[in-house]
């Protein structure tokens, strides 16, 4: 936010501010309550909060050839793979305080599924799977280092979000479609009345042009069945 003019100039330039400030490892731009608490977590905090917000934002300061001004600009982000261990390693303090929290999170949904049988609907899928390679979900978030990873927001736990298995199944639910009847290709092309009238059945449809429907199916988050374990790639 720009200053009065009658108060331009008494501060330092940035040039001069970054000769003056000690270099250091990096620092959090937080208050200083907040960043004395992030030094010392114990071992009950959000991973996934302090994975997209409180990262370490490192100062990098170079001179323009024949020009003695020190420039200064912020970087986010992991510049070794040392930093990203340091950030990697507070994790296991994370996870060894929301064993209980997941056993709960389970519970809520079982009695969720109960709660839409007596509405009448049946479970389609209810099982538990085993990953035969490493999951990431999220690599497009948005993130400072430019590779996202999904958190759920309460828990800090990696999940696959209900949405996501949403998004799968109604593509296989269209690939279906498309092999059994092959003209059905041209409607997905257009994304024509006869697509959305399709895909309203299963998955509903939101007002718009058309009248609002409501969808057969209802997807829920999938969480871990015990807290996982992460790795640096």
């Amino acid at each position: 936010m720009p200053r009065p003019k009658n108060q331009r100039g008494r501060g330092l330039r940035r040039s001069e501010r970054a000769q003056q400030r000690p270099p250091t490892e990096g620092f959090l731009p937080l208050p200083g309550k907040i960043r004395k608490t992030l030094r010392s977590l114990g071992n009950s905090f959000n991973f996934g909060l302090y994975f997209n917000k409180w990262l370490l934002v490192q100062e990098k300061t170079w001179k323009e050839e024949g020009s003695q001004e020190t420039k200064s600009s912020l970087d986010y982000g992991f510049k070794s793979q040392g930093q990203a261990r340091e950030v990697l390693d507070k994790y296991p303090k994370a996870r060894s305080g929301v064993e209980k929290l997941l056993e709960q999170k389970h519970n809520e949904i079982e009695n969720l599924i109960q709660a839409f049988k007596r509405l009448g609907y049946e479970p389609l899928v209810d099982n538990e799977y085993t990953l035969q390679t490493s999951l990431v979900v999220g690599l497009g978030n948005a993130h400072p280092t430019e590779r996202g990873f999904t958190f759920h927001w309460t828990l800090g736990l990696p999940y696959i979000p209900a949405e996501n298995i949403k998004g799968v199944v109604r593509l296989a639910y269209l690939v279906q479609k498309a092999e059994e009847d092959p003209d059905f290709f041209e409607s997905w092309a257009r994304e024509d009345e006869e697509f959305w009238e399709f895909l309203a059945k299963p998955f509903g449809r939101k007002e718009g042009e058309n009248t609002a429907a409501r969808g057969k199916a209802i997807f829920l988050d999938a969480f871990p069945v015990e807290v996982p374990e992460l790795t640096l790639e």
